[in-house]
Order: C-alpha cells, then structure tokens, then sequence
C-alpha cells in the first residue's frame, strides 16, 4: 500500500528524531539498573528528570525541522517531524517503570508491554494506509506503538513503585557520570548505525533510501526481535554478577550460541530464498532488493554477535570499552560508506558487511579476553557449529529451489521452501547438536 518514497522519508525523520532519543532517554535509567543501590527519591528525581528533558528535545527538534528539510531537500519532512517527535514525551512516561521493572527481573510485565505496543502500532500503521494516509501511516504507527507501551507498563509497574512528587539535584549525583557515558556510546553506536541511512538518502535520493531501508530491516528485523528479549534478561543478572569473571563468561557462551543458533538459519535461509521472499511478500516493484537481501544477510548476523559483547562490558562497568568500539566504527563506517555510495547500493552494502568484520576482529581482544577473560577457541566454539549447520541447510534449500517447477506461484515456493529449511535445520540439530537442542528444550520447559 506504500511506496519506496514513502519509506524513504520515514527513515529520513526517524535517522533525525533516533539521534535526539539518545538525549532525550539520558541514560539515566540504565544507571539505575546497574547500580545496586538506589533510593526511591533518586528514581522519582530520574523519572521527572527523563520527562523534562524529552519534552525540550521534542520542541528542539520541532523548531529544528528546516534544518533538516534542507540537507535532505525534502519540503514534506515539515509536517512529519513534529508528529514524530510527540514520541519522545509519550515514551518518557513509562521510561523508569520500565528500568525499574528491568531492575526487579521482572521480564513478563515488560514483554507485555512490549508486545502490545507492537500489535497496537502494527494495526494503526495498516489502519492508516488503508484508509490513504500514505507515508503519515508509519509515522502514527510508531506514535500509537509507543502510547501503549508506554501506558502499560506505567500502569502495571505502578504496583513495584510509585513516583512521587520529588527532585532534588543532589539525587543525580553519581547516576550523571553513568548516564553521560551512556549518551556519549549512544551518540556513536547511532552515527554508526544510522550513517548509512544519512548518506543514502542524501546522495542516492528518497526512492534509492526506501528500497535500501526495506532490505535493510527485513535483514535486522530477527535481530530487533531476539536482541531486546536478551538484552532486558541479560543485562540486570551481568549487572549483578559484575564482579565474577567465571561467571559472566558462562553467561555470554549461552547468550552467543542461542544467538547464533536463531539467527543463522535465518539469515542462511533468507539469502536461500530471497528472490521467492520478495516476489510473495513485497511485489514486483521491490524486486530490485533481492541482492541487497542477500548481500546483507551476514550483516545480521555480526550485529546480532556484536550485542552482547557491548552489553557485558556495559554491565561489568567497562563502558568505556563499549565507547572505543563505537567511536572506531563512527569514524570507519561512514568514511567506507561515503565512498562507496558512488557506486551503487550494491558496494554500498558490500562495504557495510566487509568493514563492521573487520572492526569485529580486531577489537576482539580488548572486548573479551581483556574484560572478562574469555578465550578465542571457546568463543569460536559457541559460533561455529550453528553458522556451519545454517549454511549447510541454505546451501540444500537453494539446491532444491532449483528443481521446483517454475509454474508454482511465489508463495507456493516460498512455504516449501522455508518448510523444507525448518526440517532440515532440525535434523541437522539433531544429528550433530541433539545435547544443546535438549538443554535448550529444557530451558524453555523451565526445567532447568
């Protein structure tokens, strides 16, 4: 029902209103959740604080729109920015119910609120393409979605605490040092992560940005889906195991391999079946995105492994750690991107792929060995059996794409194609990893 265009120009408002988030979060209420100790005045003085600051962000990037209409020449992002931004207020809200909730492990009441802001922004964003609201449609969605995960979780959460009319500066004393780091990695992980959509947009065009941001989120769309469930588990217990090494490293082989577990065959799938993906899902007109999905299915998977590195060295208290790395890739990734546009998406997202490895590599040591210890074969050993069995199930599914008769129609071929990867990626599970797939099994049955 929408346009290239159309994505376009919401990935261009929400690259401008993703980088004023960072301020407008603060990074106060991820203080809370890694300091041990905090006061029920410091965490009303951090909700109040978080309120204030999301509202003059919100009328700063209101008043700062024509700034933005003119590096992207593109008069119609006036009118969406606004809109937007009230985002920024809505979220403020339910932001410490939420830290506080992450603080007392409390993961059901957050996956609620999380899922029923995603079902709520989903309908309102169909709703509102239906009806011809056109590119207004992803912009009320993402409005709607963060209302209700906002009101949810401030009204579930209202029984563990309850903000009262309190603020005093003196609160803040030792959360802004934190928190300051925090906007600071924040500020860099956003220019690395949204370079890409700056640069598109500005030297390729809307239409070349909206066809990049659809391959582009279809690729890192698992990774929003599994990522935020590990970081809220993961990041208050490494927080609280901060100080044992043993530990911590135990924890994040479990996290890297159920990553990598999930992720690979989606990825190694995706790249199998992607021209039948495209042609069911989005039509023809998208057609030109097959490459750029295939081409940018490792990507997914590196960010995936890349989480929960900066996450533990966020938890032990390493930020700092956390801070290089994203300043490394804030200065490599978009010099690499900036060259690479010229020649077309294609080396676009080559270079995108190429340079966030490389980076990986070589930042490997500091982020791992040094912070907590963890050795490069046990490392290895929790990646490499999930990527080479994913492979080797992409590998048989794009062979037998090969035999189906050409007559069936797209969708057809796409469920027996992704019905054939589920199974073979099971039998290989079974055959060369049944005692992980049984502990996992027993994780999920809460029996362990």
């Amino acid at each position: 029902m929408l346009t290239p265009r159309d994505f376009g120009l919401a990935a261009m408002v929400w690259v401008f209103l993703g980088f004023a988030l960072m301020f407008a979060d603060s990074g106060l209420s991820a203080a809370t959740v890694q300091r041990r100790n905090v006061t029920p005045n410091q965490l009303s003085t951090v909700h109040w604080t978080n309120i204030a600051v999301a509202c003059v962000v919100a009328i700063i990037c209101s008043l700062g729109t024509p700034l933005w209409v003119t590096y992207y020449h593109e008069p119609a992002l006036a009118n969406l920015v606004p809109w937007a931004a009230l985002t920024f207020v809505v979220g403020a809200f339910g932001q410490q119910f939420q830290a506080v909730a992450q603080r007392e492990l409390q993961f059901q009441r957050m996956a609620m609120s999380d899922t029923l802001g995603v079902v709520a922004g989903f309908l309102a964003s169909i709703i509102a393409a239906f009806l011809g609201a056109g590119v207004y449609s992803l912009i009320f969605g993402g409005l709607i979605s963060a209302t209700v995960k906002a009101g949810w979780i401030s009204i579930t959460g209202w029984r563990l605490w309850r903000p009262s009319w309190h603020w005093k500066k003196g609160d803040l004393t030792g959360l802004l040092g934190f928190g300051g780091f925090q906007i600071g990695d924040r500020t860099l992980n956003y220019i690395w992560n949204n370079a890409d959509y700056m640069l598109i947009g500005r030297l390729l065009g809307s239409d070349a940005l909206g066809l990049y941001r659809l391959a582009f989120e279809t690729v890192v769309r698992p990774l929003e889906t599994i990522n935020p469930i590990v970081n809220k588990i993961s990041y208050p217990v490494f927080a609280i195991k901060q100080t044992e090494n043993a530990v911590l490293r135990k924890g994040f082989l479990e996290i890297v391999r159920f990553i990598a577990s999930a992720v690979s065959p989606m990825m190694a799938g995706l790249c199998a079946v992607a021209p039948w993906a495209v042609a069911a899902l989005f039509g023809a007109k998208w057609s030109s995105i097959t490459v750029l999905l295939q081409i940018l299915s490792p990507y997914g998977l590196l960010r995936a492994l890349l989480n929960p590195t900066a996450l533990i060295n966020v938890a032990n208290g390493r930020i700092r750690y956390v801070f290089c790395l994203n300043l490394t890739l804030a200065c490599v990734l978009p010099l690499g991107f900036w060259f690479s546009a010229r020649y077309g998406l294609l080396m676009f997202c080559l270079t995108e792929v190429l340079l966030l490895a490389i980076v990986m590599i070589l930042a490997w040591r500091p982020l791992h060995r040094s912070s907590f210890g963890l050795s490069a074969g046990d490392h290895l050993l929790a990646v490499a059996k999930p990527v080479i069995l994913s492979l080797s199930m992409g590998v048989c599914v794009y062979g037998l794409s090969l035999f189906l008769p050409a007559s069936w129609s797209p969708v057809l071929t796409l469920c027996v194609l992704i019905g054939a990867g589920i199974c073979l990626y099971c039998l290989l599970l079974t055959k060369f990893d049944l005692p992980y797939l049984r502990r996992v099994m027993r994780l999920v049955r809460g029996d362990a």
